[in-house]
């Protein structure tokens, strides 16, 4: 406390002199002076956005508005919260009581605030002269519930520019050019990574970051935006862009078609020539013929809606718009790209049944089919207590979360659908037809999950439109219950790791399957089950452990660091490429990941082996024999590596026959 009066009394003095070298031209106060108070921000407050606006050398921006924008998930409409300006050391505070009391009366919000399907967003922007603007979202619960802090770094800005023409070259006055690394969302003000061609079609966009695709500055990806989201400290000055280095221009005028550009470089120029756009209208009516007002309805391009092509040119991508009916159930699509479509339409988690092979042309206007609304079948969820088979007592105000998937095999729609409890039940809706149901979690007001559902899917299909209610149930063990569950598994882990140290692989894997069957999406479990498989030799199953390892979506979450995702490819490669049976061996496929792993990681003679090995089994001696000798380079006493180097140069790839000969440490 002592340290903060004196940091305070300093900034007092200091704010006076400034004041006073102001008055006579002079700079304010001193950069080293600033640099000493710039301080971490202090923890997230509810209902308040703050923290600290710094310029690139970490020193504070003083006079930076900060704006909170509440935009809708569908259309990217946004409006004004609330805003702040920075302080003399960069600080700014924005409350959201005001909004809180507006939208959320009980001045809380439930972790999943959507029951409609459209979720508000809280973006926040910041922006200064001559320097990069800011964006990010901010969840609307997390923000009312726990308070936000957002650190901003806004580096020097660069400026993209080009001009905008129709295809005759005629320019085009009035179009939005915005920059993105993903789409053009939320829509915000103009001057936020985007502009407006003025009458001879020129457009300038002034707050983006310098960067450029020929010079990387984070393992081969360039740095687009001069926005950071970080906390407690700055992180790269920038949102990084993804693996196609290079971020999107979306360019969009009423009288043609959206147009999507890619842009490899800032400070540069992006000349567009925009199309002819193509229409499209129709309605959504309910089965008695009326229209239906306020849903909201989706087109989609079944492939790509603009060619791919090289350079600073058309990037294709898959278009998606939305739009909302009119009282009588119209809807109108005025700027579509040419192409094939599928249209969608739902109102609140309702779905309705979409046509096909909807050909939108340039220059044309089609009218499409009714989308005709499917009555939705009512599901009555109640949750069962699995040891005592009874209903759960369940207070009021909690909220779960359920994903369910309706349609055919060729095309399927799987939602996240957040009910709040009615009665003694849940209560969600789906249309006729296949569908599928599952339990994610279940969450009370301060975000913590109640109970653990047992691995269980409900699956059938609603034959009769309309149909009648139908009720179904989720077992859910209670918290005592999950964490005895969750003791049990970590100790059958830990026991097969021991087992696994001592060379019992075979009790490892029997511990390992039952800990799995309770589990199935252990990390731990599996990982060291492949291990184990992997040491038996017993490498088809291996392989199918390492595979479910890299392509589980919830698995990868959980991989959070680099050296979990190099070992299991570099494992998983070896194994590909030297596995005794031809069937299980895939060359390609091996050195794919290797080079994966390396790409990951520092240099490792392990890893450079694996990529020798892989490129043996395709028959590339030469790539081989060259990654084999950077192993040995770094490793000249491994054993294995010398005879590696050898069956290369003799034109053999590596078995793993050999490798079960030899006890030094190569490959996995």
């Amino acid at each position: 406390m002592r340290q903060r009066q004196v940091v305070w009394r300093i900034l007092l003095s200091v704010g006076l002199v400034a004041s006073a070298a102001q008055a006579q031209g002079q700079e304010g106060i001193p950069p080293e002076l600033l640099a000493l108070l710039v301080e971490p921000s202090e923890p997230p407050v509810p209902r308040m956005i703050a923290g600290q606006i710094v310029d690139e050398n970490q020193r504070p921006l003083a006079g930076v508005e900060v704006v909170v924008l509440e935009s809708n998930e569908n259309d990217g409409a946004s409006q004004r919260v609330a805003s702040a300006t920075s302080d003399l050391i960069g600080h700014y505070q924005i409350p959201l009581g005001e909004w809180t009391q507006r939208r959320y009366p009980q001045g809380k919000v439930l972790p999943v605030d959507w029951v409609d399907g459209d979720p508000p967003l809280l973006t926040i922007v910041a922006k200064a002269p001559g320097r990069a603007s800011f964006r990010v979202g901010v969840s609307s619960a997390d923000a009312v519930n726990l308070g936000d802090v957002t650190d901003i770094m806004l580096p020097p800005a660069a400026s993209l520019r080009g001009v905008v023409t129709k295809a005759d070259g005629t320019p085009v006055s009035g179009a939005v050019v915005s920059a993105t690394v993903g789409v053009a969302w939320p829509r915000i003000d103009d001057g936020i990574f985007r502009a407006r061609t003025d009458a001879q079609g020129r457009y300038e966009i002034a707050d983006l970051i310098a960067f450029s695709q020929d010079e990387p500055t984070d393992k081969g990806r360039p740095v687009a935006y001069g926005m950071v989201k970080a906390t407690r400290s700055l992180q790269l000055p920038g949102l990084i862009v993804g693996d196609d280095n290079h971020i999107n221009l979306t360019v969009e005028h009423p009288d043609f078609a959206v147009k999507h550009m890619r842009c490899k470089r800032v400070p540069g120029e992006v000349n567009v020539s925009l199309d002819p756009a193509a229409i499209l209208s129709g309605r959504v009516v309910a089965a008695s013929g009326s229209g239906v007002s306020e849903a909201l309805v989706c087109v989609a391009s079944v492939a790509s809606a603009e060619p791919e092509a090289e350079g600073e040119g058309d990037v294709g991508r898959r278009y998606v718009e939305t739009v909302r009916t009119d009282v009588d159930g119209r809807y109108l699509f005025r700027s579509l790209p040419a192409g094939d479509y599928v249209a969608s339409a739902r109102l609140g988690h309702y779905q309705y049944m979409a046509p096909t092979n909807l050909q939108a042309k340039a220059g044309e206007t089609m009218i499409a089919d009714d989308l005709v609304a499917s009555s939705p079948c009512l599901i009555r969820v109640r949750l069962i207590d699995d040891q005592t088979g009874q209903p759960l007592a369940i207070e009021k105000n909690v909220l779960a979360l359920f994903f369910l998937t309706t349609g055919d095999a060729d095309r399927q729609t799987t939602s996240a659908v957040p009910v709040l409890l009615t009665g003694d039940h849940f209560e969600l809706r789906s249309r006729a037809g296949d569908f599928s149901l599952s339990f994610s979690h279940l969450r009370g007001e301060d975000d913590t999950e109640l109970y653990d559902p047992i691995p269980f899917q409900i699956a059938g299909r609603i034959d009769v439109d309309p149909a009648p209610p139908l009720d179904v149930s989720f077992r859910l063990r209670s918290q005592r219950m999950a964490e005895e569950a969750r003791k049990k598994h970590q100790a059958s882990v830990a026991q097969a790791e021991q087992h696994a140290r001592d060379g019992q692989f075979e009790a490892a894997i029997e511990l390992l399957d039952e800990a799995l069957a309770a589990s199935p999406k252990s990390m731990p479990a599996r990982r060291l089950r492949a291990d184990a498989r992997s040491k038996l030799q017993q490498y088809r199953e291996a392989i199918e452990d390492y595979t479910a390892l890299l392509t589980d979506d919830e698995v990868l979450e959980v991989l959070g660091d680099d050296a979990q995702r190099i070992t299991i490819r570099n494992d998983l490669a070896f194994i590909l490429a030297t596995a005794p049976d031809e069937s299980l061996r895939d060359g390609a496929r091996a050195v794919e990941l290797a080079l994966e792993a390396v790409q990951l990681a520092e240099q490792s003679h392990v890893l450079f082996d694996t990529v020798a090995v892989a490129y043996a089994e395709t028959g590339d001696f030469s790539e081989a024999i060259r990654w084999m000798e950077k192993a040995i380079a770094l490793d000249p006493q491994r054993e294995a590596y010398q005879r590696h180097l050898q069956l290369m140069r003799a034109g053999q790839p590596v078995r793993q026959e050999e490798e079960a000969q030899d006890d030094d440490g190569a490959g996995p």
